[in-house]
């Protein structure tokens, strides 16, 4: 069973935005990994956020919280984050269908991986639903990595840091 997690305002980007930027604390789980199931009391909590930033690796979480935000509110945007070497969906939704990637070391190795050549769900859901994509550098997600740490006192691992980065 999973812990309930915080979701608290940044200081630093929230001042950085302009606006409140709160922050959904999944790694504070004792896996120390995000899940759907905090972006959707993110949305419960919150629901005046209008954006969520959510990982987009394999595109099953980021299809998930589309689905739901999209459901609980059509306004919501959800953009997909996802890394520069490796981005299956990311390079997928460019190229119009599923395509293979290379798999390289990365700061955010658990968005690397296919989606497969016949994906029939999360593909055509990610294409559909996602507002935008962002596709982050391995300086960008290392750079989010110390912000989080040096400014809010947040160890994140890099592909949550990557939804620290304002879009």
């Amino acid at each position: 069973m999973a812990d309930a997690t915080p979701l608290v305002p940044s200081p630093f980007f929230s001042a950085l935005a302009g606006q409140e930027v709160p922050l959904k604390l999944e790694n504070m789980q004792p896996i120390g990994a995000f899940k759907l199931r905090g972006a959707l009391t993110a949305m419960a909590a919150r629901p005046d956020v209008g954006t969520l930033l959510v990982p987009l690796s394999g595109g099953g979480l980021a299809a998930g919280i589309a689905v739901a935000a999209k459901a609980i509110d059509p306004a919501f945007r959800v953009i997909g984050i996802s890394m520069e070497r490796g981005a299956a969906m990311f390079d997928s939704l460019k190229a119009g269908h599923p395509v293979e990637v290379e798999e390289v070391p990365s700061l955010v190795d658990s968005l690397g991986g296919g989606i497969g050549m016949v994906n029939k769900l999360s593909f055509p859901l990610c294409r559909d639903l996602l507002d935008d994509t962002v596709v982050l550098t391995e300086e960008e997600i290392y750079g989010a990595m110390q912000t989080l740490f040096c400014e809010d006192r947040i160890v994140a691992e890099g592909a949550g840091a990557g939804q620290a980065i304002p879009v």
